[in-house]
């Protein structure tokens, strides 16, 4: 849970947040402060300790990437103000590396990528097929 998520404020940096704890999950297995079972020791932790990092909470990650090691940095900014969009994300060097790899045999469709971001309902239009639920055969 972000810090700002605590006094009632979610909006997709808080979606950052949480991208950035995955990443930290991903790599040592579970997240941090797992091990604490007292919900309000968590969040005090969460609000007033430093934000958690790849060199803090996955020590048994062999040798983690100085990019992915600023990845999840920039995702885990206390303040909101000073972590990264996800616009911002996307341009990454932990992203734009794997893209430059596979960019011959890859498309990459998002609006972020022709440079002129787009607000979430222009995202949400370049969805065409709606979800079809799926019914158990019998």
């Amino acid at each position: 849970m972000a810090p700002e998520a605590f006094s009632g404020l979610v909006d997709t940096k808080t979606d950052v947040w949480s991208l950035g704890i995955t990443g930290i999950e991903l790599a040592e297995g579970y997240a941090p402060y797992f091990d604490i079972t007292n919900f309000t020791t968590v969040a005090k932790n969460i609000q007033t300790l430093p934000s958690p990092s790849l060199l803090t909470h996955a020590k048994s990650y062999p040798n983690p990437s100085s990019e992915f090691i600023s990845f999840i940095d920039a995702c885990l900014k206390k303040d909101r103000s000073e972590r990264s969009s996800i616009e911002q994300l996307l341009y990454h060097p932990f992203i734009t590396q794997y893209i430059e790899q596979r960019s011959s045999s890859i498309s990459i469709s998002s609006p972020y990528f022709n440079g002129t971001p787009r607000t979430p309902s222009h995202r949400l239009s370049n969805f065409h097929s709606p979800i079809t639920p799926i019914t158990p055969k019998t």
